[in-house]
């Protein structure tokens, strides 16, 4: 099944290393989906298939979900540098 959204042209491999990154930070922090919904502003389903790896979130919904998990960067919140690389060559964050 085709992944949906601009974004679906990322690997495999990239899209389940942000999906399990993304639930253990929010475990990190001690926040729910529930939470991390209130504070973004993002659907509930939205934001669980960032977390199962079936959608990609966009630059300015990782701007928001480091500010809803009280993060610096997006670099601290993809775990440093590796996936950042992998997304800019696979164009992610090119319009």
């Amino acid at each position: 099944m085709p992944r949906r959204g601009p974004h679906r042209d990322l690997t495999r491999q990239t899209q389940d290393y942000l999906a399990a990154r993304l639930k253990a930070v929010r475990i990190a922090k001690g926040l729910d989906i529930a939470e991390v919904v209130r504070r973004t502003g993002l659907a509930w389903n939205t934001y669980a298939a960032y977390e199962k790896g079936k959608s990609t979130p966009g630059l300015a919904v990782l701007l928001a979900l480091v500010r809803a998990m009280e993060m610096r960067s997006i670099e601290e919140l993809l775990g440093g540098t590796q996936l950042l690389l992998l997304m800019e060559e696979e164009e992610i964050f090119r319009e």
